[in-house]
């Protein structure tokens, strides 16, 4: 996406979205157990994580990638946090090829809907950052991201935090 003289751009990136992927799966999966108390742990490490170490690359290295290596290093943390919570044993033992096909049988309409609606969303979402993104310096799309967030956060907060619960 990014081409090839930043390569390293495009791997932070595919790092980032794997273990986004990685932490999605195993918070969807402590939810299940309704262990609310280590999703919540593990969210509040990594938004620490992810802060603190933006900030020091911030300030001890003048680094292009300094934002991105400051998410790739708060998913890991909050990823091994998840992963050392769980008895592994009982994972693999209820996550058989039986048991993953019956729920996958049992559910096979749910990607049906959300999937187009998570795309949509998603695109719609982010449609004015690429155009901004192509059309202006990279300091006003920052202007338009930072002020994007600040406005989704009061929602943003009590949103994820009422759908963790219902999710179930």
């Amino acid at each position: 996406y990014f081409g090839i003289e930043n390569w390293a751009l495009s791997l932070f990136s595919m790092v980032t979205a794997l273990l986004l992927s990685f932490s999605n799966i195993w918070w969807a999966y402590a939810n299940m157990l309704v262990m609310y108390k280590v999703i919540s742990r593990s969210q509040i490490i990594k938004s620490l994580i992810v802060v603190l170490s933006q900030l020091l690359i911030a300030n001890f290295y003048i680094f292009e990638y300094g934002l991105i290596i400051g998410n790739v290093i708060g998913l890991l943390i909050s990823v091994i946090v998840l992963f050392t919570t769980f008895d592994i044993a009982r994972v693999f033992k209820e996550s058989n090829y039986d048991s993953i096909k019956r729920v996958m049988e049992k559910y096979k309409a749910f990607p049906l809907y959300t999937a187009p609606q998570n795309l949509t969303g998603y695109f719609l979402d982010n449609f004015p950052v690429f155009i901004i993104g192509f059309l202006y310096s990279p300091a006003t799309l920052g202007f338009y991201f930072l002020s994007k967030k600040m406005v989704q956060i009061p929602g943003g907060i009590l949103g994820s935090a009422v759908k963790r619960v219902f999710y179930r």
